[in-house]
């Protein structure tokens, strides 16, 4: 009888030291229980958790405090220099697929493009080793590192993955199934975009800097070009068939502009401090910065009115799709907060804020929020709406 007891007790033993070493692994407290925010499985890791967010107990307070901080400008009124008219071959590559596949997203480059989905895998950057790609099954399954180099700003295009290599700042890429990585790119590079069988991306003059020319480098023979004209200095680059949207950044102001590839010339659309250029569904969007408080503007196809949708003291990582207009609102206290609203509303929302953390920044794809918050060194994952919260293997 003795012996059967401390065989129970040695049992239970065993099985608290490996809980503990699975927390330990994951590096935080796993809240409830884990629940897969895939409809397709029902299963999910153990190592993947799960935690509530604030906006399970304190949504209606902090969309009430979102809401009565969005009173735009009335008397701030412009015009773009010409209306937002462009030729048919201005497609809209920017969103496409962005609802349902692969995310190689303008603006989700823009925001440091550290997760992309791609064939019912995702494929992201874990930030506790060292920036190394990894990734996993939709319903967070099967997890695994795909290498060991200092990566970021994911595409993946034509079963080939695209990447930063962080240590000499230039473009690498490998096959999705074959582990053989090189070196396609001599050029730094920030914010690639891979669509149309080119990679177009801003090289700026050094690793401080996230402007610089515009160039595209062709994916089927890796040779590459500048294209912007001397004389600019360029960031937050949208392809769009032979155009380029982008800011110019000048030593006292800046402007929203086109590039026609076709003749490298540049047409301004609009002069001010703006940043995070958005193009939605034919509507240019961006963030408009007044001094004391920010707003988001839309110019819709064929008008050159800017229209303010909604307003705060401070907005950061615009990315319009499916439908809304996602962003992140710091007002009066330090917990920044992230919001929605809809592209044809007016009534913001909250959808996620930590009172601990900041959020630094967040991506978009596949009908889920990707984002990190300062000092956690993981990816999150939400899904609009719920207030669960799970955090990537």
């Amino acid at each position: 009888m003795k012996k059967f007891l401390l065989s129970l007790i040695l049992i239970a033993l065993i099985v608290c030291n490996i809980f503990l070493l699975v927390k330990i692994r994951d590096g935080s407290e796993i809240i409830g229980t884990v629940q897969s925010d895939d409809t397709s499985s029902s299963s999910a890791p153990s190592s993947v958790s799960s935690e509530a967010s604030d906006i399970s107990s304190e949504s209606q307070q902090d969309t009430a405090e979102v809401q009565s901080n969005s009173e735009v400008s009335s008397d701030y009124s412009e015009k773009l220099h010409m209306p937002l008219e462009f030729p048919e071959a201005f497609e809209d590559h920017s969103s496409a697929k962005i609802g349902d596949e692969i995310g190689n997203y303008a603006a989700n480059a823009y925001n440091g493009g550290y997760a992309v989905l791609y064939d019912k895998k995702v494929y992201y950057i874990d930030m506790r080793s060292s920036n190394y790609l990894y990734f996993c099954r939709n319903n967070l399954s099967q997890y695994s590192y795909i290498n060991k180099i200092n990566s970021m700003y994911i595409n993946v295009y034509q079963n080939n993955i695209f990447y930063v290599n962080q240590s000499d700042g230039t473009l690498w890429t490998r096959p999705v199934s074959k582990n053989s990585h090189k070196q396609i790119g001599q050029m730094r590079a920030v914010c690639p975009v891979a669509v149309n069988g080119y990679i177009y991306y801003v090289s700026p003059p050094d690793e401080n800097s996230m402007c610089g020319d515009i160039r595209r480098l062709n994916i089927s023979d890796y040779t590459d070009e500048k294209i912007s004209p001397d004389g600019y200095v360029c960031e937050n680059i949208i392809p769009c068939g032979e155009f380029i949207l982008f800011v110019s950044v000048g030593k006292e102001d800046k402007s929203i502009c086109v590039l026609n590839t076709a003749t490298s010339e540049v047409t301004p659309l609009y002069n001010g401090d703006v940043s995070d250029i958005n193009f939605s569904n034919g509507s240019l969007w961006f963030v408009r910065h007044l001094g004391s408080s920010d707003e988001i503007c839309r110019v819709d196809a064929g008008s050159d009115e800017i229209k303010a949708v909604t307003a705060a003291t401070k907005i950061d990582n615009l990315i319009v799709a499916n439908g809304y207009a996602f962003y992140i609102v710091s007002d009066s206290d330090s917990a920044a907060k992230c919001v929605r609203i809809a592209v044809d509303g007016n009534t913001p929302e909250v959808i996620y804020k930590d009172k601990n953390k900041v959020i630094s920044s967040f991506n978009i794809m596949g009908g889920f929020i990707y984002f990190e918050i300062s000092d956690a060194k993981k990816i999150r994952r939400l899904v609009p709406g719920k207030t669960s919260v799970t955090i990537l293997p």
